[in-house]
């Protein structure tokens, strides 16, 4: 129900007019809860705590590790990746509005909407912090032992039943 307080991690709620999403339960009167779109986490009354529509955090690691392990430089380039889509995430957009964003900002059109989805899912900045990535085009993406056993597996047994 829209209507319904629901206190878990995860949720969203308003407090003193702001949004939050709660981050840990403490106890019975008690949250901590993240503000959206900032740093800033905060213990809030549960009490003063008004219902938001429910979003589940997409990840089970903590916010908070993510954030305290990001350097000032990560946060900065999530505010600019923010300041690049918050005029796209004010009502309708258009195709061509996104096309010229990924210009100005130098990415892919899909880059663009990947980091507005994330931003619409949960409000929390933390979730424009670069993701880490393994592999990719020129990269193995397999442990270096195993690679080289499936390497030499292909020598001996491949290349040397090839051969007369």
């Amino acid at each position: 129900m829209a209507n319904e307080l629901r206190i878990a991690s995860g949720e969203k709620v308003s407090y003193q007019g702001s949004e939050y999403i709660i981050t840990q339960v403490i106890d019975f009167k008690n949250v901590v809860a993240q503000k959206s779109g900032t740093r800033s986490f905060e213990t809030l009354p549960i009490s003063q705590l008004r219902p938001v529509e429910t979003v589940q955090l997409k990840s089970n690691i903590s916010t908070k590790s993510a954030m305290e392990a990001a350097t000032d430089e990560e946060w900065n380039m999530a505010l600019n990746k923010k300041s690049i889509i918050d005029p796209l995430m004010r009502g309708k957009r258009s195709g061509i509005e996104v096309v010229e964003a990924a210009k100005a900002a130098g990415v892919s059109r899909a880059t663009i909407y990947n980091w507005i989805t994330r931003l619409e899912t949960t409000g929390l900045l933390s979730d424009l912090l670069n993701e880490e990535h393994d592999g990719g085009r020129g990269k193995g993406r397999l442990e270096p032992e195993l690679e080289a056993v499936i390497s030499a597996t292909i020598k001996d047994f491949h290349l040397g039943a090839c051969r007369p």
